[in-house]
């Protein structure tokens, strides 16, 4: 921690020596991370807790075929094997890294 704690230091440090426009850009800069970081989800629980909600506007819909959401869970695994081959990873054909 006293890494960090030097490091906030030196960066209040050099804040005089920015210009005005300098310390907004950094203020706007600073204010964008801090929204990111808020809106992202920080585990796979708290990820499952915010789409729960979205999930489930679909359940009463008498338009939509019963299997419907096996073909959504379908979908999906369609993306996350893109994800993972985008990240790298190898994907078998059953699912497994």
């Amino acid at each position: 921690m006293a890494i960090q704690n030097s490091a906030y230091e030196q960066i209040l440090g050099l804040l005089p020596a920015l210009s005005h426009a300098d310390r907004v850009l950094l203020l706007e800069h600073l204010q964008h991370q801090v929204q990111a970081i808020e809106s992202t989800p920080r585990a796979l629980a708290e990820f499952q807790q915010r789409i729960d909600a979205a999930f489930g506007i679909w359940a009463d819909r008498t338009d939509l075929p019963d299997d419907s959401s096996d073909y959504v869970r379908q979908l999906r695994n369609g993306w996350n094997e893109r994800l993972m081959r985008a990240q790298g990873e190898a994907i078998e054909r059953d699912g497994s890294t």
